[in-house]
């Protein structure tokens, strides 16, 4: 089974914060100094990846663009994996995302990220909360693996 969280927000709405907190939360480990995140790790039942990668296709990561990273993680033989990914709205790198989960038979869901003026507290309760919302989720797809095999 197979399965993208996606979040698709305006610049500086928190979108890689949450990628990077629910890492954290997942992992245990934090994410350190890059502004582009790309992990494959496994939790429970899962190979996980979580991506943020910031908003063109031809950036560079690990010396291969974003486009042919996306392209082999989501062909890739994973027998149960979850992509959790980040990018602004109407861009490249979402509807990339979305098409290559549909091609390999992922579940994509969409979760949009409103970007939040003003107080720094509302800003970090939106982080907690969605990543704490992101991380139930893929706990209860793990779960649902469990009871699956």
């Amino acid at each position: 089974m197979k399965k993208t969280f996606c979040l698709s927000g305006t610049s500086n709405s928190g979108k890689s914060s949450i990628v990077r907190e629910v890492y954290k939360r997942l992992t245990g480990n934090q994410i350190e100094g890059t502004p582009e995140i790309m992990f494959t790790f496994e939790y429970r039942e899962l190979n996980v990846t979580v991506i943020s990668p910031g908003d063109v296709l031809d950036v560079r990561l690990h010396g291969k663009t974003l486009e042919v990273i996306l392209k082999e993680t989501f062909t890739h033989d994973f027998k149960n994996h979850c992509v959790i990914c980040a990018g602004r709205v109407r861009n490249q790198v979402i509807k990339l995302v979305e098409e290559l989960s549909t091609q390999n038979n992922y579940e994509f869901e969409k979760i949009i990220v409103q970007h939040i003026e003003g107080i720094e507290d509302d800003f970090k309760r939106k982080i907690d909360l969605i990543a704490t919302n992101i991380v139930e989720r893929v706990n209860a797809f793990s779960d649902q693996l469990t009871l699956v095999s």
